[in-house]
């Protein structure tokens, strides 16, 4: 029986993993080959993605991956939380380094939003303007 072995790659908020999928028949093994820390860089107040350091650990699983089981691999598949981006050049540079929204920033970003589409059903007197996260207190400016 032929088998088909897939690498994939998880980038979580705070570690990231390679894990391999060998799928015989109908039986999926997987098997965790690298895994490391995604710790996001702070400056000036602003989280960023260490792009550098993430690079480094896909290639530290991509090599991983070969000296296990060789060069050959059916598929490749990156998973990571999906709001956070970087933009690419044609030639393939990053143009800046992308920000990591956290996920107080997040809701911190999205509770607006809800909150006037809410509101705008019942009354024009009240806007959500601002939502902050601090030391685990939420302020919510209203005009």
């Amino acid at each position: 029986m032929s088998s088909e072995r897939f690498l994939a790659f998880d980038l979580g908020a705070e570690s990231g993993r390679a894990v391999v999928g060998t799928l015989a028949g109908e039986t999926l093994a997987l098997e965790e080959i690298h895994r490391f820390a995604n710790e996001a860089v702070e400056v000036r107040g602003t989280l960023y993605w260490d792009v550098l350091s993430l690079y480094n650990n896909l290639q530290k699983g991509m090599r991983a991956y070969a000296q296990k089981f060789g060069p050959e691999v059916d598929a490749i598949g990156i998973d990571t939380w999906g709001v956070d981006f970087g933009l690419l050049a044609r030639d393939g540079a990053l143009q800046f380094v992308p920000e990591s929204i956290t996920p107080q920033g997040l809701v911190a970003s999205l509770i607006p939003t809800m909150a006037n589409q809410a509101l705008g059903q019942y009354t024009s007197q009240w806007y959500v303007e601002k939502v902050q996260i601090l030391d685990g207190r939420m302020e919510i400016r209203i005009r």
